[in-house]
This record gives C-alpha cells, structure tokens and sequence, in this order.
C-alpha cells in the first residue's frame, strides 16, 4: 500500500503511515466524536476512499470503485459488511411474532434526551404499531409496563430489520446502511456527530424515509415523520434501494489502494 494513503470516511480519517519501521493505522477524528463511533464506521461502512494522489471518479454511479488516472478526486466504494448469522434471542423472537411488525427505536452511542424518547413512543403508538427500543448506551427502557413494547441490548441488525416496519436511529452510518439494505423505511433524529447529518440528509433526498433534527424535533414533527415514513410509496423505495446496495465496498477500498500509483 503506498505511504500516506488516506481513507476518508464522513467525519471520520484513517491514515496509514510509516511508524517505527512499519505501517500502522492511526485513527483521527476530525470533529468531536468517539472511538466506539469511529469503529461503528470502520466496521459496516466504507463510502469512499481518498487516495491524495491523481485519481479521478468514474462518472457511472453503477460501477462503484471505478477509477482513471487524472485529476484527484474521491472514489464511491459502496458499503462494506460481513454478512452476520447470529440467531435472534428466542423472546424477540416471540415478541415479534405476537403481532404486526413493531417500529424499532435505537440511538446506539447517543444519549438522546428523555423527551425526545418519550415523544417518539407517543408518535408511533398513536396510528397503533407497537415499538420495539434498543437499550444502546442510554440504556432506554419502555416508557410503561404496557405489552405493545420490548427492550432489547445487542442483536443481530441484519436479522432483525427485516422484520420491523421502520427504523427509528440517531444517523449512524451502520445503522442507515444495514436497514438500506433490509429495504425498510427510516426516520432519522440526527445526532451532533458529523456524519449524523449526512446520512439523515441521505435518507430524506432518496425518499427512503425521513430526517429530522434531533435537537429540534417535537412531538408533531415526529408524528408527520413517521406518517411520511409509513406511506406505501417510502416502503417501496426503501425495497427498491435495498436490493441495489453492494456489501463489497471494503475489497473495493483495497483494490483501489493496491493499483493507486506510487
């Protein structure tokens, strides 16, 4: 690989460089953010790659990766992820089961604040769904006793969103493409890290779901959220979308690095 490549995630640099006698990677953030956020991106999504030498796109969105020697430029990868296996535990399960699929409610890293949980219940119980909330590292709980909700911790996401009518997350970049690839709606209550916006942006213009800031959301832009989100017309671009996502990004990434000119 040669020195000095640089991969350029939304809000996120990783530079190899030459460090006592070999190459290492050095992790830099380049706005306030987290190690667990940083690795979020590494793991499920490799949108592009930036190489700091002559290279340009290719102009074809269908061909992700393709590139020319010429002018410096950034190459679209699509997204990297391994496919994951692991069962659902046997009480979702059950849950899921029991009734029309839930809506799923998860803020992952973030701490949402209490109103912002509370008016997002609200919203989705009021047309009838039932809500199905990660705990994350807020450790949310269901806002009552009342059976038309379940919390669980770490699950597998690819299998799960499959089964959800939509998915209700803070802007992660693994959370979006994950449920882009499980075809389902998204309302997005962008958080403050850098690539939160972006990717609440991203679902909004391609009509796959809606955004909504996060600092700023209230109980009647939730509710026109949500409507907008379970419209027959959003399912069905979501479900078209979901079957054109690429999970090759990261060979992609590789092979643009190894035929980068040194």
């Amino acid at each position: 690989m040669p020195t000095g490549v640089k991969l350029h995630f939304h809000g996120i640099h990783m530079r190899i460089r030459p460090c006592a006698g070999k190459r290492c990677v050095d992790p830099t953030p380049c706005c306030s953010g987290t190690t667990a956020a940083f690795n979020t991106v590494r793991r499920t999504l490799l949108p592009r790659t930036r190489c700091g030498r002559r290279v340009a796109v290719d102009e074809d969105p269908s061909k992700p990766g393709r590139a020319r020697a010429g002018t410096q430029g950034t190459a679209q990868t699509g997204a990297g992820s391994l496919p994951d296996e692991r069962p659902l535990p046997a009480d979702l399960v059950t849950f899921l089961d029991a009734g029309a699929p839930p809506v799923y409610v998860g803020f992952g890293s973030m701490r949402p604040s209490e109103d912002i949980v509370r008016r997002a219940f609200e919203a989705i119980r009021a047309p009838g769904h039932r809500v199905l909330v990660s705990r994350g590292w807020a450790d949310l709980d269901p806002v009552d006793d009342r059976d038309d909700c379940f919390a669980v911790g770490e699950v597998n996401h690819q299998r799960l969103f499959g089964r959800v009518a939509a998915v209700v997350h803070h802007g992660g970049a693994g959370t979006t493409v994950t449920a882009a690839r499980a075809g389902v709606p998204q309302v997005v209550v962008a958080g403050r890290l850098s690539d939160n916006p972006y990717w609440a942006g991203r679902v909004a213009d391609l009509g796959i779901g809606a955004a909504l800031d996060g600092r700023t959301a209230t109980g009647a832009s939730l509710s026109v959220a949500f409507r907008t989100a379970l419209a027959p017309g959003t399912r069905a671009r979501a479900e078209a979308l979901g079957g054109t996502i690429r999970t090759d990004g990261a060979a992609v990434a590789a092979s643009l690095l190894l035929d980068a000119p040194r």
